[in-house]
């Protein structure tokens, strides 16, 4: 499988976004829905929609035939700087703004899809 376009990538990483994004927000609203904390929501449907967005972007995204041992850690550290980017905005939207959590959950995920796709396409899957 020959390595994507950025404008192919991209389209691919929303498409599998849109995909991840019900998982984990369907995770996450269930969870506050039922009275838990947004923050501790938030962490437990990132953490599904990580494991699902890894296998997803490795494969389809950026087709990387590199080992899990190299693709996987990277990706760690990635999703964990786009994660600090929206659970920052997120808790402030949410704390400091007094806005809906739901729409805070929304607006931090735009932050996160901008940085996850950057690193992903520049460094994580990158030949």
């Amino acid at each position: 499988m020959s390595k994507p376009s950025w404008q192919k990538a991209s389209i691919m990483y929303l498409g599998i976004g849109i995909i991840n994004t019900c998982v984990g927000y369907g995770v996450i609203f269930a969870l506050i829905f039922y009275g838990i904390m947004p923050e501790v929501a938030n962490v437990i449907g990132y953490g599904v929609g990580f494991v699902l967005s890894y296998f997803l972007n490795k494969t389809f995204t950026f087709a990387s035939p590199s080992s899990h041992k190299r693709d996987l850690p990277r990706f760690a550290f990635a999703m964990g700087v786009a994660y600090l980017g929206q659970f920052l905005v997120m808790s402030f939207a949410y704390r400091f703004l007094a806005l809906n959590p739901y729409f805070a959950q929304i607006i931090g995920g735009a932050v996160y899809v901008c940085i996850g796709f950057v690193i992903s396409k520049c460094w994580v899957f990158k030949q």
